[in-house]
């Protein structure tokens, strides 16, 4: 029929282009600030608590905290009443966190921070989906620059290209720096779409 019903919307629907605003700038960072954490200014994910000398990272809402026990404590009160939340995980030895894919373990009082089941788990999937990964290391340097005119990418090996390219990109920007050189080089291709391309990200 022509009859249609009109809803209003009271709030953010997660996924949404706007729900980064409405969640991280509109809500949670003035929480935070409210409580007396300091911004970052070169990380907007980061705040620091002069007072009770505490740190804390978001992403989105997942929360890493870094303090002493009684501090954290504090802030744990203060979150519960603002917002409904998951029991927290405590870091200690033979307890590892997933903090947006990175493991956070402790051996003998240091912090390692891994990745391996996320770059484990890639490989599987982009192998699943028909990339050829080999086992051994890259065949050619990263200092030579593949020659341009093969022929282009269809549009299953362009998707499966931007799809290996942002699992590299989060690898680059989180723990493993060791990759950023391969990473910027593969981008470098990312506008020539031709077919040899995919071996800067095989």
């Amino acid at each position: 029929s022509a009859a249609s019903d009109v809803y209003k919307r009271q709030g953010p629907i997660y996924g949404e282009n706007s729900a980064p605003v409405y969640w991280g700038e509109q809500t949670l960072a003035p929480f935070l600030i409210s409580c007396g954490f300091v911004r970052g200014e070169n990380h907007k994910c980061t705040y620091y608590h002069p007072k009770h000398d505490l740190v804390v990272l978001t992403y989105v809402d997942d929360i890493l905290m870094d303090g002493e026990e009684k501090d954290i404590l504090w802030f744990e009160k203060l979150l519960e009443a603002r917002f409904k939340c998951k029991p927290s995980e405590w870091l200690s030895e033979g307890n590892v966190i997933d903090f947006v894919g990175i493991q956070v373990f402790m051996v003998n009082d240091c912090i390692y921070l891994s990745m391996e089941k996320y770059i484990e788990k890639m490989v599987i999937e982009l192998r699943a989906l028909g990339m050829v990964i080999p086992n051994t290391k890259c065949a050619s340097p990263m200092t030579t620059m593949i020659e341009d005119g093969s022929e282009p990418l269809t549009t299953k090996q362009h998707r499966l290209f931007l799809t290996a390219l942002g699992c590299e990109a989060w690898l680059s920007h989180t723990t493993r720096l060791d990759v950023s050189h391969a990473f910027s080089r593969a981008c470098l291709l990312y506008t020539s779409d031709a077919a040899d391309d995919m071996q800067c990200v095989d």
